[in-house]
């Protein structure tokens, strides 16, 4: 779904905006009024951004897991993790 690339710079694969889009047009198709509207595309939104963030998490892990073991450390885990944000919570891999 998402590339981080320690520059700074984030890509999304193919078609994931489309599918936000495509999601956003059902919701406003179904939608009867502005109040719900509103409420509906949020809760999407922020299940769109902590799935996001739940893959920066995961591969920053992965990242900080190979330059660890370039060093000679182990992993002993690997657990799934869970942190809340104000806009949901958040799980990503502890490789």
């Amino acid at each position: 779904m998402i590339n981080v690339c320690f520059d700074g710079q984030i890509h999304l694969e193919r078609g994931f905006l489309e599918k936000i889009i495509s999601e956003i047009y059902k919701i406003i198709k179904n939608t009867d009024n502005l109040i719900e509207l509103e409420e509906s595309v949020r809760i999407y939104m922020y299940e769109v951004f902590a799935s996001l963030l739940g893959d920066v998490f995961t591969q920053l892990n992965q990242a900080i897991k190979a330059q660890k073991q370039e060093n000679g450390w182990t992993v002993s885990r690997n657990d799934w993790k869970i942190v809340q944000f104000t806009f949901g919570s958040v799980t990503f891999r502890q490789p």
